[in-house]
């Protein structure tokens, strides 16, 4: 059935706006497509609404939300399949960006040429419909459809123009959304970096993020346990303590007040040194006023392990003190808790020949001690570079591991010299 002429309400202009508002409110939290589609289904006093984004090259269906259809996921999967194996099933993927209106007849019509997809809807109550195809690509896209039940009235062409104001909003959302995608994933792939471990959590320890690091000292199974999305640890006082600091923490910033961060220790089961934790909250309570982009506070979790070694290539070193190699090679060996003593063994070097080596580090580097000189190479970023990840069994200690570098060895260093003053 084509597109014909015919009544239809006129819609209020700040209704539409509303609309579009919750379109645009979903771009950075998916969750929220659901009230975007009741929105919809209210501004054309439909029964139900669906969408469904699909990708071919990324393995077909990327994304479905749906309001006003019963939970029955054999029929939602179903309408999902045949929109994505089938869509010339379809005539909406000939008509690009143009809405499109049919009533679910007792054949099969230009719109509805699926049974299958009829029963889906007449499921559902659904005797009329209104939907319009998005494409991205040619392997790419967004479906809406609108559907309204037999009590209500045909869907006609004045709702298909009212439609059409919402497909460009459609288009710049999808587009936006999958920015917000690119600069999350790039924001998250930097905390990998990290040698701490950091993990974002609801109130029910429900993990929304945890980085490279915090999932190796879970994987290792000595105190810290990552399973399910959720983060815990073995020992049942301190796994209860935790929740309740979280608990806390998130109920306070909610009622607007941000308490203090607190830390505490995890207990190893192999008898390692604890893990030391830092628990914070992440809520601008100072813009809620303007506008913020978390609705919710979330409890941030800083994981350290005493025993996790910090290796830092020799090259940067080098480069960041100008430093000669072999200076920079005994450094690099310090560095990873040797002794001189130690260090000249591996260096094929004699002890007295590494303490000129070190004293020739001292006076690069503007120190006179061994404390001085770790706390001011920890004090610069050669360390998110190097950090060492153990691969041995998980009730061993670190140092009786095999241990492998983490991250760029390409990694440039740069220095920048202060301007002085005065």
């Amino acid at each position: 059935m084509h597109n014909s002429a015919g009544g239809g309400k006129v819609k209020n202009e700040a209704s539409l706006l509303d609309v579009i508002a919750y379109l645009y409110d979903a771009t950075s939290d998916m969750t929220k497509c659901r009230a975007f589609l009741e929105r919809l289904t209210r501004f054309f006093d439909g029964r139900s609404a669906q969408l469904l984004h699909y990708d071919y090259g990324a393995g077909g269906q990327t994304f479905s939300a749906e309001y006003g259809l019963k939970h029955d996921e054999a029929l939602l999967t179903l309408c999902a399949e045949l929109a994505m194996n089938n869509p010339q099933a379809l005539c909406i993927h000939e008509y690009p960006e143009e809405p499109r209106f049919c009533r679910i007849g007792p054949r099969p019509n230009e719109l509805l040429d699926s049974c299958p997809l009829q029963d889906m809807l007449r499921a559902n109550g659904a005797e009329y419909v209104l939907a319009v195809h998005t494409p991205e690509r040619a392997d790419a896209g967004t479906t809406i459809v609108i559907t309204r039940d037999s009590a209500s009235r045909a869907f006609d062409e004045s709702d298909c123009d009212l439609f059409k104001k919402i497909v460009p909003h459609i288009k710049r959302a999808i587009g936006l959304h999958r920015q917000s995608i690119i600069t999350k994933h790039r924001t998250f792939e930097a905390l990998n970096y990290l040698p701490i471990g950091i993990v974002l959590v609801d109130e029910n320890c429900q993990v929304t993020f945890i980085n490279r690091t915090a999932r190796e000292f879970a994987e290792n199974n000595d105190g810290l346990i990552y399973c399910d999305d959720v983060i815990s640890v073995s020992h049942p006082e301190e796994r209860e303590t935790i929740r309740k600091v979280i608990r806390k923490l998130i109920h306070s910033a909610r009622r607007g007040e941000v308490l203090p961060s607190e830390t505490m220790v995890v207990t190893r089961r192999s008898g390692a040194r604890s893990y030391l934790v830092l628990i914070d909250t992440l809520w601008d309570i100072e813009n809620k006023e303007e506008g913020r982009l978390m609705d919710d506070p979330i409890a941030v979790m800083f994981i350290t392990d005493p025993e996790y070694q910090v290796e830092v290539p020799a090259e940067s070193l080098q480069r960041l003190f100008d430093l000669l190699p072999f200076e920079a090679r005994l450094l690099e060996k310090l560095i990873g808790n040797r002794s001189l003593e130690e260090a000249s063994r591996e260096l094929g070097i004699t002890k007295n020949t590494a303490r000129q080596y070190l004293k020739a580090v001292f006076d690069k580097t503007n120190t006179n001690r061994q404390a001085q000189l770790m706390k001011l190479v920890m004090s610069t970023p050669v360390w998110v570079h190097g950090r060492e990840k153990n691969t041995s069994s998980a009730t061993s200690r670190p140092e009786a591991g095999i241990r492998t570098h983490v991250g760029p060895s390409s990694a440039k260093i740069l220095v920048l010299k202060r301007k002085e003053v005065g």
